[in-house]
C-alpha cells in the first residue's frame, strides 16, 4: 500500500529529484506527470506499479480509481485534532479584535464534542497574565513579610502596602484619562516597579515622620 501511495503521490503531486541554479537562486527539479495526465482519471488508471520481482502491474489491476472528498492533512496538537483559522489585523489591538471574534461566535452551536480556544497572541497574553498575577502576588507577600521584619509589627506594613492600592488606583485612572490601552505585560511590569517604589517612599517618610 505504501509503494502505491507513493507512486501515485509522486505522479500526481510530484517529487523533487534535484535542483539547479540560477546566480543565487536555487530552484527544484519536480518530476511529476504532465497536468493533462494528471486532470484525466483515465489515464491515471494507465499508471503502472513496480512490483517486487520488477515486474509492471497497472493500477487498475489492484485498485478502482474514483473521485471522492477527503482531508489533505490531520493536524494535532495535545494529541487532539485541530483546525486553525488565522487572519492579520492590521492597526488593531489583539484584544478588540478578539472581543470582537467572542462577540460573534458567542451564538454560535457548535456539534458535539467540538470547542473553540484562542491561541496565538491571545494564548502568549493569558500565559503572560497569569505569570505576572503570581509575581505580583509574591512580591507583595515578600514586601510585607520584610516590612513586619523592619518594623517589628503588622499594623504599620498593612498601613503602607495600603499605599500600593493607591497606586494601582492612580495606574487605571491614568490609563483612563490618556485613553492609553491596557496592556498586560508592559503595564503588568509597570505596575510591579511602581509597587516597589511606593513602598519604598512610604517607609522613607514614615522614618521621617516617625
Amino acid at each position: 500500500m505504501t509503494s502505491i501511495a507513493s507512486t501515485i503521490r509522486t505522479a500526481i503531486n510530484g517529487t523533487t529529484a534535484s535542483k539547479f541554479r540560477v546566480g543565487d537562486d536555487e530552484y527544484d527539479i519536480t518530476v511529476r506527470l504532465d497536468s493533462a495526465q494528471r486532470e484525466n482519471i483515465r489515464l491515471i488508471e494507465d499508471i503502472y506499479l513496480s512490483g517486487k520481482d520488477g515486474a509492471k502491474v497497472p493500477l487498475t489491476s489492484v485498485a478502482n480509481v474514483t473521485f471522492s472528498g477527503g482531508i489533505g492533512a490531520i493536524n494535532r496538537k495535545d494529541l487532539k485534532r485541530v483546525v486553525t483559522v488565522s487572519a492579520n489585523a492590521e492597526g488593531r489591538l489583539g484584544n478588540e479584535v478578539l472581543a470582537d471574534v467572542t462577540a460573534k461566535l458567542k451564538n454560535y452551536n457548535l456539534p458535539s464534542g467540538y470547542v473553540i480556544s484562542y491561541t496565538g497572541e491571545q494564548e502568549d497574553q493569558q500565559e503572560s497574565t497569569d505569570f505576572l498575577s503570581k509575581a505580583f502576588l509574591v512580591s507583595l507577600l515578600l514586601v510585607f513579610f520584610f516590612l513586619v521584619v523592619e518594623f517589628n509589627s503588622i499594623v504599620s506594613p498593612i498601613i503602607l502596602m495600603f499605599t500600593v492600592l493607591l497606586s494601582l488606583i492612580g495606574v487605571l485612572l491614568g490609563l483612563l484619562l490618556t485613553d492609553t490601552p491596557f496592556g498586560i505585560i508592559m503595564t503588568g511590569i509597570g505596575v510591579i516597579s511602581l509597587g516597589g517604589i511606593v513602598v519604598r517612599n512610604a517607609i522613607i517618610i514614615a522614618r521621617l515622620s516617625g
